[in-house]
């Protein structure tokens, strides 16, 4: 069975330990279980029959879109499909244009964003122009949905309910909703996300009560639903293992955890598959 892990992060290997430090004194209890750099994940990968990982990259200031469209171009010359990193920008800076334009130029196929790192709110004014043209451009986002264990505050940045007002605004914009479409606030993905045009993420799964997620599961179309783990923060075999322990359909699950994602990022020959 092929496996894409479709959110994965990982970092440049001079400040690789320092940021993963830094967040997982934001993230306790979840510590990490890579030392965030490229090769670790792809070895983590590989030793968990993940083929290919998404590295959700994230711009926490202006000054970072430029040296991580660099790091991800080094990323992929050495890994290839194994590992393919997303571009980011931040999206109030005064340079936000022509950032954004550098990031739709790349080869990169999405942009990563975190509302609550990056202070905005997913349905802010400022943010229409920008999902307008990453539709024209054809690439996709992938958001953090709900809360966030580092912002205990700030969780309506993210939410459900925010969420659905961009996929109605902009219906060309492909959309894809990390945590299961919102962590722990799941209700809410179920009554405003469930039936959507929006790709639903994993990562976080082992936490969604069951009765809830059944009804995730039976509500919304089986091609919208992607494997993610958030590694280093959860470990790709726990998840692999607990998806496979659910009471699915093999087609449905052989669907989340690679041909959505292959289909999506038009992968066609990994391993040969």
């Amino acid at each position: 069975m092929h496996i894409i892990d479709c959110h994965t992060h990982a970092f440049p290997d001079a400040i690789a330990a320092r940021a993963v430090a830094g967040l997982a004194q934001k993230s306790k209890p979840y510590i990490p279980h890579t030392d965030g750099t490229a090769a670790d994940l792809a070895q983590t990968a590989a030793r968990n029959g993940v083929d290919t990982c998404l590295i959700c990259n994230i711009a926490t200031k202006p000054a970072q879109v430029h040296s991580i469209l660099r790091w991800s171009a080094e990323v992929r010359r050495q890994y290839g499909d194994r590992l393919i990193p997303l571009a980011s920008f931040y999206p109030k800076s005064e340079t936000w244009e022509s950032d954004l334009q550098l990031c739709l130029d790349s080869d990169l196929p999405g942009l990563k964003f975190h509302p609550m790192y990056q202070d905005f709110n997913i349905d802010d004014d400022i943010m229409w122009e920008i999902y307008r043209r990453i539709a024209a451009s054809g690439k996709f986002v992938i958001f953090h949905n709900g809360y966030d264990v580092g912002f205990p505050m700030d969780y309506d940045n993210a939410s459900p309910q925010r969420l659905a007002k961009v996929l109605d605004k902009v219906p060309d914009l492909t959309v894809i909703a990390s945590h299961v479409g919102g962590w722990h606030d799941w209700d809410n993905v179920e009554q405003y996300l469930a039936g959507c045009d929006v790709y639903i993420e994993c990562s976080f799964i082992n936490e969604v009560p069951l009765d809830i997620l059944y009804k995730i599961f039976a509500s919304h179309d089986p091609d919208k639903f992607l494997f993610g783990s958030d590694t280093p923060w959860l470990e790709q075999g726990k998840l692999i293992a607990y998806i496979n322990g659910l009471d699915i359909e093999d087609s449905f699950r052989q669907k989340l955890f690679y041909q959505n994602a292959a289909q999506l990022l038009r992968l066609s020959n990994i391993n040969g598959a």
